[in-house]
């Protein structure tokens, strides 16, 4: 767009000189010095021809002279830009041969195209400021000088936040050029600044609010080791994990050495995945939490709480410290839980044999799901408290919710607050009880397809599997992704979007259901439905009142139709249809269909 608006403005200016165009007189004009003259010719060519070679050639090859009074590579790169275009030359072409006369070929074209570049690249580096690359990245195209341009100014922008010393400056440059390589190193200084900066006075109560701030800052561990030991002061200032490896090391036998080790411990399994809890437990033996690294990795490899998890963890992990547990736990997975009712009570049983394994004593419970179920022992009016049992029976986790979901991959959506009445937080939790996503949304569904639909206020959005927001808050409502794809709502109307959260169909429904089995019901009038494909094409067309989703390779639909014993009354016929829509059963009438979606709340 700046490149248009300039060629346009340089053209119009241009232009005001009346003289007749003349390639050959122009060109020769160029070589003795006599440019505003050239530039006259070679307008009035490009006023009847725009995409002229030679004269746009030309046009370049005057505004990239460094004698003339008016050179500005930005304009040379318009023209040789709009001559570079239009390569490669034909040629047998009567125009190109007429060309060459000019000395205008693909190589001189493409020469001056990469000489301006170069030029203006240069002319960027020498004045070395944020402006002069910024101004490069937008307005010239090589590749590589883009991306030395990119670099440059990157390395610039990021020296002067080093130099300004302040927290506020590298939060800025993170913010700004989130892909810069400095980051990693921003980012460390950032939180290495920030952390200074509140605790400068070096007073206990700041090393306090640090921590009250930053539960999760990169120094959390430091400022609470200063808070409740100011003896390794040098070591816990510079808080990394090479100063408390180099410390142990060095003072196997301080007095605070098991503070060291739980830092070495929070410092490389900061990720939490299975990966570096292996490392911890091959690198650190002797740390006094080893035993809480090797219980991590069992619940990280066995979080479905099936036969099989626990079968391949005894034979990948056989020093595992607590092999009996195992034993015991994959004893328990090929037991199939079954709740069953007594006196209004629920316990669970073995569904095989009907043998009592958690007595009845719960007022509310549900159905095991990745080794935890949540039950309550309280009678729930409108707000109930919940936790979560383990297959022994024992509480797994001390917190309480007041809604507590089924886990899924390991993880539970939970809410606080009355979620019976419309006025409950909801975050996700994992298996040990701790937060993924804080609670803080309206709604949130299961993670699906490594995405999290959830509503802040009245707008839905889509959260990561870290709880981070991937696709904004924008839709008045949403589905969980399905297929690779997830039906949103804009405008009082569906449509469907990717990962990325491009929109993928023109088309709009009023009601949607998910994809599943490579078909999806959807209706456009609220009326019938039928099934479209990933292509947003009609499979089956729309003739339904309802219609469920493809469950290996059929579901469930009812048309509305007459009763033939009394005329005036309507039921819903159900039948089960194949992928084709081909009629395979009729089934028992069923009441009239219900929305759709079905909300948390």
């Amino acid at each position: 767009m700046k490149q248009k608006i300039a060629l346009a403005t340089l053209l119009s200016l241009i232009c005001n000189i009346a003289c007749a165009g003349d390639l050959k007189k122009a060109f020769r004009l160029i070589n003795t010095g006599r440019y505003e003259e050239a530039i006259s010719h070679f307008a009035d060519e490009l006023k009847d021809m725009p995409d002229n070679v030679a004269a746009n050639y030309g046009m370049a090859k005057v505004f990239s002279a460094k004698d003339f009074n008016r050179y500005n590579l930005d304009s040379a790169f318009i023209f040789a830009q709009r001559a570079f275009l239009k390569l490669p030359l034909k040629p047998d072409d009567k125009q190109t041969k007429k060309y060459l006369e000019f000395g205008v070929r693909d190589f001189t074209v493409q020469e001056t195209y990469n000489l301006i570049q170069k030029e203006a690249f240069d002319a960027a580096v020498k004045k070395n400021t944020i402006e002069s690359y910024n101004h490069f990245l937008t307005f010239y195209k090589d590749t590589a000088l883009l991306a030395k341009a990119t670099s440059l100014r990157n390395a610039l922008a990021f020296d002067q936040a080093v130099k300004s010393n302040s927290h506020e400056a590298l939060k800025t440059f993170i913010e700004t050029y989130p892909t810069a390589k400095e980051i990693p190193q921003a980012t460390l200084l950032y939180e290495k600044l920030l952390y200074q900066h509140i605790t400068a006075d070096g007073k206990p109560e700041s090393y306090k609010r640090y921590m009250e701030l930053y539960p999760k800052g990169m120094y959390f561990e430091e400022a609470k080791s200063e808070f409740e030991q100011k003896g390794l002061e040098k070591t816990l200032k510079e808080n990394t994990l090479e100063a408390y490896v180099k410390f142990q090391n060095s003072y196997p036998n301080h007095p605070s050495i098991g503070r060291v080790q739980d830092s070495i411990y929070a410092f490389y399994t900061r990720e939490g995945d299975a990966e570096v809890y292996k490392d911890f437990i091959r690198l650190y033996p002797n740390n006094r939490n080893i035993f809480r690294a090797w219980r991590e990795l069992y619940l990280l490899e066995t979080i479905h709480d099936t036969p099989e998890e626990y079968e391949r963890f005894i034979q990948q992990y056989p020093n595992y410290p607590f092999m009996s547990e195992v034993q015991q736990d994959l004893e328990r997975a090929r037991i199939n839980y079954k709740l069953f009712q007594r006196d209004d009570k629920f316990g669970y049983i073995d569904a095989a044999t009907g043998t009592e394994l958690i007595p009845v004593q719960f007022s509310e419970a549900s159905d095991f799901s990745c080794g935890l179920a949540a039950v309550s022992k309280e009678d729930c009016d409108d707000q109930c408290s919940f936790f979560y049992i383990n297959k022994k029976g024992d509480t797994a986790f001390a917190a309480t919710f007041n809604y507590a979901g089924d886990f899924v991959e390991g993880r539970a959506v939970v809410g606080f607050g009355n979620c019976s009445e419309d006025s409950c937080k909801y975050g996700v939790i994992d298996k040990r009880g701790k937060f993924i996503v804080q609670p803080v949304y309206d709604e949130l569904d299961d993670i699906s397809e490594g995405f999290y639909a959830a509503a802040r206020g009245d707008k839905y959005g889509f959260l990561d599997r870290f709880g981070r927001v991937a696709i904004p808050f924008q839709f008045e409502d949403a589905l969980g992704f399905k297929e690779g794809v997830a039906a949103v709502k804009t405008g009082g109307m569906w449509t469907f979007i990717d990962t990325n959260g491009i929109r993928l169909t023109p088309k709009a429904f009023k009601k949607t259901s998910s994809f599943s089995s490579a078909l999806c019901a959807v209706t456009e009038n609220d009326s019938t439905w039928g099934y479209i494909n990933h292509q947003f094409e009609w499979v089956i067309a729309p003739m339904y009142a309802e219609a469920g989703d493809f469950e290996k390779g059929f579901a469930v639909t009812a048309t509305r139709e007459r009763d033939k014993a009394k005329k005036n009354i309507f039921v819903y016929q159900r039948y089960k249809i194949d992928s084709s829509g081909r009629i395979i059963e009729k089934l028992v009438a069923a009441p009239p269909p219900k929305t759709i979606k079905k909300k948390r709340k």
